[in-house]
């Protein structure tokens, strides 16, 4: 099974800069498109499943292009028989003062 780990808060910067990351961590071919499309046929090209990690999604705006590939990605891996994890940062827990309640 491939395996690869994304950082979601590049996916969720620049279009260039996300799909490089994409390029690179997901080991897509030189003739890559770079947009969602391409995304999309180039990992259903893929022989076997699919493990994905996407690290900090909460970096990911909903509704966001980031937002869009991370689905593109779960859509294109489910299809190959793989699978998506996404991870999440969550804020750390403050005490509440007893003046806030």
């Amino acid at each position: 099974m491939k395996k690869a780990i994304l950082d979601g808060a590049v996916l969720a910067g620049d279009r260039t800069n996300a799909h490089v990351h994409l390029q690179r961590a997901l080991d897509l071919p030189d003739y890559y498109g770079c947009n969602l499309d391409a995304l999309y046929d180039c990992l259903n090209d893929e022989a076997g499943p699919l493990e994905i990690l996407i690290r900090d999604c909460s970096d990911v705006p909903s509704g966001s292009y980031g937002a869009r590939i991370v689905e593109t990605i779960c859509q294109a891996t489910q299809e190959v028989g793989g699978h998506v994890i996404l991870e999440y940062s969550v804020a750390p827990y403050e005490e509440m003062d007893e003046s806030d309640e």
